[in-house]
């Protein structure tokens, strides 16, 4: 309702080959995702592959975690430069049918690595951008680089005025409604249709909206404002069943997840009554079929009311059931160590370097940061320190850095080694004229046939003098 432009372009847009994506901006609950969802039935009608995918908060914390699942099956991206070129030559050249159009909902979310990945699909021609983002919401430079430029059009949705609110109840409702209702039901959500929906929806259910045969009325003073919303979502969830309850806490945590998963912790019935609800997404992408909340503000409502440990408890069975079905999705295993980080703080130090190694090929050196942190301490190499080193002096903390490549410089095995850490470590001490550690400056040989390297580690500036050899980095 009231949408109708919007639709339109992006039907102009689907039919551009110069326009690479179609953004659709707004406030929380102004429409976003279901107007994507009506462009998204328009494509699939239309002949053009869909795919689909959901950012999060969850799903931000490993490189990739967002749209793993579309990844084509035998793509190595221990390379990341590489894998990333892999991925876009075979999605483009094995399309035999029209352009596929990839819906990523809640795009703000997206983590850096595939918000690079998304830009060189779109760039090589490969996928179409369908992509929701909430206004307000602060992200990377790698999904503003995603977002912008001019092969990409955006709308951005307004609320809704007041005699379009009144269609939408008349519609939604199937009688009339009365003026006064319009008026406060208008007033009370500020034209926010989520906030419309759940309004009525908790009007309903209490009996404060009546109709008698002919118009539909609100009982006088029962809506106090938008400032009631969190309430009403709430009512809405506490009236589910504990079974109920466990799935919505489930998908608050670790949405999207496979069907199979969703009805392992409740019954089938138990779902499509969450689904009928209105509460919960049911997606189906060719064999697979997902779950997710209905809207990313009951899964703030949920998040904010699970206990502590009642968390553990769901990361952790989930992270089970998804290693008891054999981790086959491509997916998954970032998924396990995302939900075992959250939940216990550790995970497999393996899965967490390779996902630092996406995430620092990203720039995302946060994310970096968070993720060898997490690695135990008899797991570090010289090289996942110098990558930590790395990251903390991208990020400009300088102090950090010094304390991880200074105990790197300690450990390093064998010259090579050594000259790593130095390198980065010698960058960090330039730029932070911080202090080396009181030492007698070293001399040692590189290799047979090399210059010889002095570090002046008693002064406040630290010098490498080297030749030329194969690799070495310039002067200065």
């Amino acid at each position: 309702m009231g949408r109708e432009r919007e639709l339109k372009e992006f039907v102009a847009v689907s039919q551009d080959r110069r326009c690479r994506g179609f953004l659709v901006c707004g406030a929380a609950g102004v429409g976003k995702s279901r107007l994507a969802e009506e462009c998204v039935e328009w494509a699939a009608a239309s002949g053009f592959r869909v795919g689909r995918a959901t950012a999060s908060a969850a799903a931000a914390a490993v490189p990739l975690g967002a749209i793993a699942h579309l990844l084509p099956a035998g793509v190595d991206l221990a390379d990341p430069v590489a894998g990333f070129a892999a991925v876009a030559e075979r999605l483009a050249a094995g399309r035999e049918d029209r352009l596929r159009v990839l819906f990523v909902d809640d795009l703000h979310w997206l983590d850096s690595s595939s918000a690079v990945l998304l830009r060189q699909l779109m760039d090589a021609g490969a996928v179409q951008l369908l992509g929701t983002v909430r206004t307000g919401e602060p992200y990377g430079e790698a999904v503003a680089a995603l977002t912008g430029g001019d092969a990409v059009r955006r709308v951005d949705l307004g609320v809704l005025n007041s005699a379009r609110i009144g269609e939408l109840l008349a519609a939604a409702l199937g009688r009339p409604v009365a003026r006064h209702t319009v008026h406060e039901l208008t007033a009370a959500s500020g034209g926010n249709v989520l906030y419309l929906r759940e309004l009525v929806l908790g009007a309903l259910a209490a009996g404060d909206l009546t109709e008698d045969g002919e118009i539909w009325q609100l009982r006088e003073g029962r809506l106090s404002g938008t400032a009631r919303l969190a309430e009403v979502i709430g009512a809405r969830l506490t009236g589910v069943g504990l079974a109920g309850r466990t799935v919505l806490e489930l998908l608050a945590l670790c949405e999207p997840l496979p069907l199979a998963d969703a009805e392992s912790v409740a019954a089938p019935h138990t779902v499509a009554a969450l689904e009928g609800a209105g509460l919960i997404r049911v997606a189906q992408d060719r064999r697979r079929t997902s779950v997710s909340l209905a809207h990313p503000l009951y899964g703030e409502v949920l998040r904010a009311g699970v206990p502590v440990l009642r968390r553990r408890a769901l990361l952790l069975d989930q992270a089970a059931r998804t290693e008891a079905r054999g981790a086959r999705r491509r997916g998954d295993p970032l998924r396990i160590a995302t939900w075992r980080l959250a939940a216990t703080g550790t995970a497999d130090p393996a899965l967490l370097t390779r996902a630092a190694v996406l995430a620092r090929h990203s720039h995302d050196y946060a994310q970096a940061v968070a993720l060898l942190q997490a690695v135990p301490e008899d797991h570090h190499t010289t090289a996942t320190r110098s990558m930590l080193g790395d990251a903390f002096f991208e990020m400009g903390r300088w102090a950090d850095a010094e304390k991880v490549l200074a105990r790197a410089d300690r450990l390093a095995d064998g010259e090579r080694e050594t000259l790593a850490v130095a390198l980065v470590r010698t960058t960090n001490l330039l730029w932070s004229k911080a202090p080396s550690p009181r030492r007698s400056p070293p001399t040692t040989r590189l290799w047979p046939g090399s210059p010889t390297r002095w570090i002046a580690a008693n002064s406040r500036s630290t010098r490498v003098s080297c030749g030329s050899w194969p690799g070495c980095p310039p002067r200065g």
